[in-house]
């Protein structure tokens, strides 16, 4: 069934007015299309990581690289879905080379990716290798649409989510995303 925007009135999930730039930490869900397990599989509550388990790994480790403004803190890649605590550390400064984007040419001007672009950008790379190295993938999508994120606002619940993180793999049969 196609999208009908009349029909399925999407509303955003996103904090309004809030700038998903800023400096902070954010915890991200991304799940698989249909929550289809193609990671691996949990083994007496041990993630044990499939070929392509492997391969989402390798693009979480690419995030830093590709954003230096980015750090990881946490991650689990389970069956169908990864859970990763993204810490966005702070903004380049870089000249704006025209004024298609309303500002002076030549000016300086913070250029931090916000969270969306993040995942945006990893989900497109794992997707796109997932297609060239097995051609898994016929139509595609490798994710489900959008990410579910929330804002960490204190160290009590930043070590809340880190340990969610780790005990993750040992709670699967109670997980939410066990299709």
């Amino acid at each position: 069934m196609p999208f009908n925007p009349d029909a399925h009135r999407r509303r955003s999930i996103r904090l309004p007015g809030f700038d998903y730039a800023s400096p902070g930490a954010y915890y991200v869900t991304i799940v698989t299309r249909a929550r289809e397990c193609l990671f691996g599989d949990v083994v007496d509550g041990v993630m044990m990581e499939n070929d392509v388990g492997r391969m989402i790994w390798k693009w979480v480790r690419e995030l830093p690289r590709k954003f230096r403004t980015v750090t990881i803190d946490s991650c689990v890649v389970m069956p169908n879905h990864i859970h990763v605590v993204i810490w966005i550390v702070g903004a380049d400064l870089c000249v704006c080379p025209d004024q298609s984007i309303d500002r002076e040419p030549g000016r300086t001007h913070r250029c931090a990716p916000t969270l969306g672009s993040i995942v945006q950008w990893f989900k497109t790379m794992t997707t796109n290798e997932s297609i060239r190295t097995a051609g898994t993938f016929r139509s595609g999508m490798l994710w489900q649409r959008n990410y579910h994120e929330r804002i960490i606002r204190t160290h009590g619940e930043l070590n809340r989510t880190r340990q969610y993180i780790i005990d993750n793999p040992a709670q699967w049969h109670d997980d939410l995303y066990v299709p």
